[in-house]
């Protein structure tokens, strides 16, 4: 009943069984009756029975072709995964129920400058973690490692090049069809692009927030409307009002009742992009006192929406008008 391929192989091991010794075959057989083809494994044993007085062989035999299918299922599946993953950017790596990596792809490869496979365990990877980062990286996987769960951390990882990169690491279990803990799947996600970029913008909002802050003047963005975006803080040096108060309002409210006409039929809002005016009026603060302001207008578009705005600054002049 042994298929040709595996019966030459079958019984030469058996033939060079010596006493006491044990050895284990996996062969594929074909049922005589309804041709269905099965794979064994058996478990053979020589020893020398005293009863007998005879050296005995004797053996278990079982049917492990479910097994055997689900593992080629698993291979096939190994092998397309693989070459789906060696040609995508992102970094991705499969590691074993030992915690130990079996496959990474050509872009990790690419990043480390070598092949993680190579690595005899976490801690000589942790040493490519930065300094301040380490510790916290560690803690996070060994607690998503004991209780077989998803694991995400962010922290900062070497390149081949000594470079470090803002990582943002994502691993989740792997489970066999019976529920077995069979490692993890996991892929890295550089940000260091995004954070340089989110750093860079949050130093350039403190730069602008310095200097609206120390501005003389009152800077206010409206909407093509007329309607207040934004308001510097100076408002509330110049005004009494807090920007909360302002936001959201049209800029008359905050004029004299007499000026609010005059302003109107200056067309303000049909100002073309790049046209500036110049107008003096009052304006009301917290306390109802009137105040002169000399303020400027500029049309300005929103390059990500293609909107336009009104750009005013409006500084004090009331001392000057006093004067004057």
């Amino acid at each position: 009943c042994v298929i040709s391929e595996s019966a030459t192989k079958h019984v030469n091991r058996i033939h060079k069984l010596k006493a006491g010794n044990k050895i284990t075959i996996q062969y594929q057989v074909k049922n005589k009756s309804t041709g269905q083809e099965y794979w064994l494994s058996e478990i053979i044993g020589k020893h020398y029975d005293e009863t007998l007085k005879d050296t005995v062989i004797s053996g278990r035999i079982t049917d492990i072709t479910k097994e055997h299918l689900y593992a080629l299922q698993i291979k096939e599946s190994e092998e397309r995964f693989r070459k789906i993953m060696d040609a995508i950017p992102v970094m991705v790596w499969v590691s074993d129920e030992n915690n130990k990596v079996t496959y990474s792809n050509q872009a990790m490869k690419k990043f480390l400058g070598f092949d993680l496979e190579k690595l005899r365990d976490y801690r000589h990877y942790s040493i490519l973690v930065h300094p301040d980062d380490r510790r916290l990286a560690i803690e996070e996987w060994q607690k998503g490692v004991t209780q077989q769960k998803q694991i995400a951390s962010e922290y900062r990882l070497k390149d081949n090049k000594g470079v470090y990169h803002h990582i943002f690491e994502k691993a989740v279990p792997r489970f066999l069809q019976d529920g077995k803990f069979a490692g993890y799947i996991g892929a890295h996600f550089d940000l260091t692009k995004e954070k340089e970029a989110a750093y860079n913008l949050k130093v350039e909002k403190e730069k602008l927030e310095l200097l609206t802050r120390n501005s003389p003047d009152i800077i206010i963005l409206t909407d093509e409307n007329g309607l207040i975006e934004y308001i510097s803080p100076t408002t509330k040096r110049i005004l009494g009002f807090n920007e909360k108060e302002i936001l959201h309002h049209p800029i008359q409210a905050f004029l004299c009742d007499e000026c609010v006409p005059k302003h109107n039929n200056m067309n303000w809002l049909s100002l073309k992009p790049g046209e500036n005016k110049k107008f003096e009026y009052r304006m009301k603060t917290k306390k109802n006192e009137l105040i002169w302001v000399e303020s400027f207008y500029s049309k300005i578009s929103s390059s990500d929406k293609g909107e336009s705005k009104i750009l005013m600054h409006n500084r004090d002049i009331n001392e000057f008008k006093k004067i004057e």
